[in-house]
């Protein structure tokens, strides 16, 4: 199945990172920890923000401590953790919140 994680996490992080190459980019999957530890080793990126989607699958954030890079994870409850996207220049934004209505 998958020779080396490493090579392919690499490979496909930078392929995300390029915009022309990521709309043909396959998905790529593996171990979450292996993931997470060649996207630390490589790129410096840490988890930022986590969710749980409808479906019980784990939806992480992770960014660079300079906010240079930043990649969205899915891991499904066996853990299989895939790439979703991935690029640059992050920008952390407090949200306005609609105006409640008058009664």
């Amino acid at each position: 199945m998958m020779r080396s994680l490493g090579t392919g996490v690499s490979i496909a992080t930078a392929a995300f990172l390029v915009p022309t190459l990521a709309s043909a980019a396959p998905l790529l999957c593996g171990e979450r920890g292996d993931v997470l530890t060649k996207l630390a080793m490589d790129f410096r990126e840490r988890p930022a923000s986590v969710a749980l989607t409808n479906d019980g699958q784990l939806l992480e954030v992770l960014k660079s401590d300079n906010k240079l890079t930043w990649t969205i994870l899915i891991t499904n409850p066996n853990g299989v953790t895939c790439l979703v996207a991935a690029g640059e220049s992050w920008q952390d934004r407090i949200m306005e919140t609609a105006a409640e209505p008058r009664i």
